[in-house]
């Protein structure tokens, strides 16, 4: 109970009424049970995924039967997909994907890596690569490359079968590209 209560004092500090808050904790409640996480971290991940992805209060049960489906199907547990999202989840929305498409790169890198914590830095650092994103990098110890020669080299290492950005000009998400680069 005192979970709860915390959780909705949480969600209504974030400007929640607090029907939302109320549902929200709810949903804290269960991520921290299905995912064997503490209450902070889950409420962080939600927070997160929230934010990020600009969910609706309303649509956290959507969220949380997605995060449960795929940490039953796929080898990633919930726990570790709510980590990879806490973490790259901002990174992942601002590069254009949704939150389906997020939790699918971040099961696919967590897949072959075996750990939520390097594959979501990865993702972070791929999504802000491919946008030259200098504060990102400069934040996960990478150098920035120019835009036009890291496009220009992808597009060399893919034999000009994957493209950056859209006949816009306009960046493609990262799962978009993700998926060229793998028929590629």
């Amino acid at each position: 109970i005192s979970d709860l209560i915390d959780s909705t004092t949480t969600y209504a500090r974030l400007g929640y009424s607090l029907d939302e808050s109320s549902e929200l904790a709810k949903y804290t409640a269960m991520l921290k049970n299905v995912g064997d996480i503490d209450v902070g971290d889950a409420q962080n991940s939600i927070t997160a995924i929230i934010k990020a992805f600009d969910i609706d209060a309303s649509e956290i049960e959507s969220v949380m039967n997605k995060l449960v489906v795929t940490g039953n199907n796929f080898p990633i547990s919930v726990a570790e997909i709510a980590e990879g999202m806490n973490n790259a989840s901002s990174a992942l929305a601002a590069a254009g994907n949704t939150f389906e498409q997020s939790v699918a790169l971040l099961t696919a890198a967590n897949t072959t890596v075996q750990d939520a914590s390097k594959s979501s830095t990865g993702l972070r650092t791929i999504a802000a690569r491919i946008r030259n994103t200098s504060t990102e990098l400069s934040e996960l110890g990478e150098e920035p490359i120019e835009t036009s020669k890291y496009a220009k080299l992808v597009e060399q290492l893919s034999h000009y079968k994957v493209a950056l950005t859209d006949i816009n000009g306009e960046y493609r998400s990262t799962y978009d590209i993700m998926q060229d680069l793998s028929k590629a």
